[in-house]
């Protein structure tokens, strides 16, 4: 494709395109857009299960902590993030399984994965990869209305956390722009 080309589908596409982010904007067609997900992530699951046999039968999912994180009881999770993506997908995992896999194996501050908690998480799906995909997507779906528009009470606290940070740092700098010592933030609370 050449830039002249490119420039031309644009043009044509605009009206359609301006539609769609209007559309969005609004928070319509949710329906559609959660039926869209939904087939886009159960096709992306047929595919990567496809990936995790293969990979399973070459390097096997009893011997992943060892290969990956040799000597190690603890690592950073996105560490642990990464050799799965690299090991057993050859590719990505879509962010949607991640966050109820993290759940799951992360330690309460969410950093960090001890090899006790994954060893729980196979144990608990037959150590099967496939098996831990089919709930993870499952729990995707029950709850895929919330991966399309984020409620407008979020929004709203969003915005109100942001405004009062944005107030806090503007209050924080005057106050502290004549000290010689950086002020230390406060812990967030527990």
């Amino acid at each position: 494709t050449s830039i002249s080309s490119l420039v031309a589908n644009l043009k044509r596409t605009r009206p359609w395109a301006e539609r769609a982010w209007q559309m969005m904007a609004q928070q319509q067609e949710s329906m559609l857009l959660e039926r869209l997900h939904s087939k886009t992530l159960m096709q992306w699951l047929v595919v990567a299960k496809d990936t995790v046999v293969r990979s399973v039968a070459e390097s096997g999912v009893r011997s992943f902590w060892d290969s990956c994180f040799s000597g190690l009881q603890r690592v950073p999770w996105h560490d642990l993030v990464d050799s799965l993506q690299e090991q057993f997908f050859k590719g990505f995992c879509p962010k949607d399984l991640l966050e109820p896999l993290r759940r799951r194996v992360a330690t309460k501050s969410y950093h960090h994965v001890t090899r006790q908690h994954w060893e729980q998480l196979l144990e608990t799906y037959d150590h099967s990869i496939t098996n831990i995909l089919d709930v993870l997507l499952e729990e995707v779906l029950d709850e895929i209305s919330s991966k399309i528009y984020r409620s407008v009470v979020q929004r709203e606290d969003c915005r109100q956390s942001s405004a009062s940070a944005s107030t806090n740092g503007r209050s924080r700098t005057k106050r502290d722009s004549g000290s010689r010592t950086p002020r230390v933030p406060e812990s967030p609370p527990k």
